[in-house]
Order: structure tokens, then sequence, then C-alpha cells
């Protein structure tokens, strides 16, 4: 498990404290290993296949299982913010509607990078 080899189990057959530790042990070993199978699915769904909507869904959601979660699609979100913001200025602008801008901040933060991106005065 260490390795990340999330097949191996303790052996279910255990009884007593060594039995409740082994337990306990086989379910983390068993959400990583589904945590890892969500993470490959949304990173072939939403980033080789394209589908934006799709999100991250662990069957674990509480504690930092749940922040986990929400930390990864933060991430693709925040990914994928300026691509949409792009689509719908050209959308725009292919429908006549020559005013259309895109935002360059995320919620008040100006977006930062080492693209090159041009001041806000000249883009419309």
């Amino acid at each position: 498990m260490r390795d990340g080899d999330f097949s191996t189990r303790l052996p279910g057959h255990w009884t007593g404290l060594k039995g409740k530790i082994a337990d306990a042990l086989n379910d983390v070993i068993a959400s990583n290993q589904r945590m890892a199978e969500e993470l490959e699915r949304v990173g072939t769904v939403v980033g080789k296949e394209g589908k934006t909507r799709y999100r991250a869904s662990f069957d674990r959601r509480n504690g930092a299982w749940g922040g986990m979660e929400t930390s990864v699609n933060t991430l693709i979100d925040d990914l994928l913010w300026p691509t949409k913001e792009v689509t719908e200025a050209i959308s725009a602008v292919a429908q006549g509607d020559l005013l259309q801008t895109v935002r360059l901040d995320i919620e008040g933060r100006p977006l930062q990078g080492s693209s090159c991106v041009p001041p806000r005065s000249s883009i419309r």
C-alpha cells in the first residue's frame, strides 16, 4: 500500500484487536484505491475527452476525504475557467457582439502565470 499497490489487504478472518485494526486498514486501502480510480476516470473524461462538466466524486466525503474531493474539483474549475471565458468571448464576437470582454481576474484576484496576457485595456 505504501508503494501505491492498493490491491493489497490484510486478512479478513483475523479477530479481536488485530481484526479491528485489519478491518480499519483495509477500509483505508479500499478508499485510496477508489480515489485513485476516480482521479484516473476524471483525468480521462475531463482532460482527454473534453467533457468539462464532469467532476470527481469520492465515496467518503467526511473530514479530509471531502477536502480532497473539493480541492480536485476546484483545481479543475480553475484550470477550465480561462477556456470557458475565451470560448464565451469568441462566441459573442462570432455573433457580432464586439463589446464582449474576457475577465482577467478570478474572484478579484488577477490572473498570473507565464503566458503572455495583453494589458486589460487592449482586450475588448
